[in-house]
């Protein structure tokens, strides 16, 4: 059986629910999304390549303007492929493709309302009802209202 894991692009988390998220067991990828605030965000997939049984699942967006909403799944006929471990490895590699196709940056409008960084440039974006703040603009920020404070507390 080929190595499903050869099909991931670098870059990927493996720790945290954020971007390109892959859980891997037992060296076996067991799970491929796309995750945005620790929610996946359309297409992703859970596999067990031993048994050859592959579930795809697509979540509602969070983003109604950008993305059409998702609902439905799919789960591949295990029977059918059961003898044909190929046909298994081709049936990810199409999905796989599919969730970074769904995320490629011309997709995503998603990006920082003070850097305007977008969100393969940052490692998280966060997101309130009509606004974005990443994670180096948020750093910089508390750093800001700490250094504020430290200057207000001083004896002067």
């Amino acid at each position: 059986m080929r190595d499903l894991l050869e099909l991931l692009r670098p870059g990927y988390q493996t720790e945290e629910k954020a971007f390109f998220y892959a859980e891997i067991r037992e060296g076996q990828l067991r799970h491929f999304g796309y995750y945005l605030n620790g929610q996946p965000l359309g297409t992703y997939i859970n596999l067990d390549a031993q048994r050859r049984i592959g579930r795809v699942s697509q979540a509602l967006s969070t983003f109604p303007e950008d993305h059409p909403p998702y609902g439905k799944d799919e789960e591949i006929d295990a029977a059918e492929l059961e003898a044909d471990e190929k046909a298994f490895w081709e049936w990810a590699k199409v999905w796989i493709s599919t969730i970074y196709q769904e995320r490629e940056p011309k997709s995503v409008s998603l990006q920082c309302g003070f850097c305007s960084k977008r969100y393969g440039e940052v490692r998280r974006i966060f997101t309130g009802p009509k606004s974005t703040i990443c994670n180096e603009c948020l750093e910089l920020c508390i750093e800001t209202m700490w250094e504020e404070r430290s200057r207000e507390e001083a004896p002067g």
